[in-house]
């Protein structure tokens, strides 16, 4: 260590978990203000953005008020397979301060990237961005045009760019999906500014085509805004039924608007109530093998797909399994929700349980393991996967 230059301790502890910095600043005074900088904070985020999210937050999908707060609000212990929980991360309400989680158990968690959460008030519907390890958080303009009803989530979608990103705005980006009653219009898109506190249209609308869409349901991959279609298919002219299918907004390219069909053995799942589609990101962003990834859930069944090739809507299908055949102990299980996490983990809610099905050597090995109970029986359930780091909440924030 006495051999170590600052510039060198300083490199080496922007690797290590979140907790053990927080420890560590308290014994050495001489790197106390470096390890409060900007600077360290942002690198400290970088790295842990190499790495996957370790905790994940539930909570229903409607904020009811006469739930006790320690219900509504729960955090889990790690996602990771291979090795069991420490001291260290099994017990993540010692890690915030509780001031800062009596705060989190008041507001709605709309989303959450590289440490950063996009949450909202319960009462008074404002935005705001927090860290709840660095107890700093961030005003964020609300739009006026964000649903009120505790019946409706927030269109809004929010990932941290590491420095990578649209060069007119800050280390992050907050999309707002506005949507039109009628089917086949545009959709406004939004972006937010921190810089200028404002929330900035996009000259071109996103056209959606003849369907209404899952505004709740988005997924930003290589500058494109992908949406789905709901479901079921409706019927239109006679006896022609129009089949589910996903838009894509490309920032890149201006706003062009794109369709990318779904796999063909989604025709059945067009027609069914019951079935359940929803698209997330695949793969590690590290390995630079990330994808969109198509999840159905229909008559008690997983199944998986990753598109290979967006121009010939070209799907790979990775994953088709019953619930029953997973492996829980649960007679009857009743799937609540679903997510995929980390890029390589199905995280699914039944009754009384959460479970994350792991997937291993590309694509050819699962395994199973319960994560955590909770108490929201025939509820249904968000999913927010989270990792704690020192990142700040915007560019002027230390």
């Amino acid at each position: 260590m006495a051999s170590l230059c600052e510039d060198e301790l300083l490199h080496i502890f922007s690797f290590l978990p979140t907790k053990s910095i927080c420890k560590f600043q308290s014994l050495c005074k001489s790197l106390h203000h470096e390890i409060h900088g900007a600077r360290f904070r942002m690198n400290h985020a970088q790295n842990i953005s190499l790495k996957d999210d370790t905790y994940i937050f539930i909570q229903p999908r409607i904020f009811f008020n006469n739930f006790d707060k320690d219900e509504l609000f729960h955090l889990l212990s790690p996602l990771s397979p291979s090795s069991p929980a420490g001291e260290e991360e099994s017990n993540f309400h010692e890690q915030l301060p509780r001031n800062f989680l009596q705060f989190l158990k008041k507001v709605k968690i709309l989303a959450s990237s590289n440490g950063l959460i996009l949450c909202q008030s319960n009462s008074n519907k404002e935005l705001c961005l927090c860290n709840p390890i660095t107890q700093t958080w961030l005003p964020i303009t609300t739009p006026s045009t964000l649903p009120e009803s505790p019946f409706h989530e927030a269109n809004i979608f929010f990932k941290c760019m590491n420095n990578k990103g649209l060069d007119y705005l800050d280390d992050y980006l907050i999309i707002l999906i506005e949507g039109t009653p009628e089917w086949g219009q545009h959709v406004i898109i939004k972006l937010y500014s921190s810089k200028e506190g404002i929330w900035r249209r996009m000259e071109n609308d996103f056209f959606v085509g003849p369907m209404n869409m899952r505004l709740d349901n988005s997924v930003y991959l290589q500058e494109k805004l992908f949406l789905i279609s709901n479901s079921p298919s409706v019927f239109k002219k006679g006896s022609h039924y129009l089949p589910l299918y996903i838009m894509a907004y490309d920032f890149a390219a201006g706003g062009e608007s794109t369709t990318v069909n779904l796999p063909e053995d989604t025709l059945e799942a067009s027609l069914d109530w019951n079935c359940d589609l929803r698209i997330f990101e695949w793969g590690k962003e590290k390995n630079l093998d990330h994808s969109l990834c198509l999840v159905r859930y229909m008559k008690g069944c997983f199944t998986i797909w990753i598109l290979i090739d967006s121009k010939s809507s070209k799907w790979k299908r990775i994953l088709e399994i019953k619930v029953e055949e997973i492996g829980l102990k649960e007679e009857n299980p009743n799937v609540q929700g679903f997510r995929i996490v980390n890029g390589n983990c199905l995280v699914f809610v039944t009754g009384r349980k959460v479970y994350g099905y792991y997937c291993f050597n590309d694509q050819s090995c699962w395994r199973l393991k319960e994560i955590c109970e909770h108490k929201w029986d025939n509820i249904r359930i968000n999913l927010i996967s989270y990792s704690p780091t020192l990142r700040p909440c915007g560019n002027n924030m230390t």
